[in-house]
């Protein structure tokens, strides 16, 4: 076990179940900023989602029957 390892789990042992859920909770979090932040740095797919978005605010979508058939042949 590596030594940041170690005193992460004499910090956690430290606390109550409580401050460990939290604690949780806080890494799910930095967790999920760190995948939002990988794709907002890929500029292919921010350029996709505009386009998707503004196709959504011309109306230009399919319904999904419309989708399954055009998938479907």
């Amino acid at each position: 076990m590596s030594a940041v390892q170690e005193r992460a789990r004499i910090l956690i042992d430290s606390l109550s179940d409580e401050d460990v859920e939290v604690l949780i909770k806080m890494a799910e979090r930095l967790a999920e900023w760190g995948a939002t932040q990988e794709l907002l740095e890929d500029e292919e797919m921010v350029a996709s989602i505009k386009r998707g978005l503004k196709d959504l605010e011309r109306g230009d979508t399919l319904s999904l029957e419309e989708l399954r058939k055009s998938v479907s042949g």
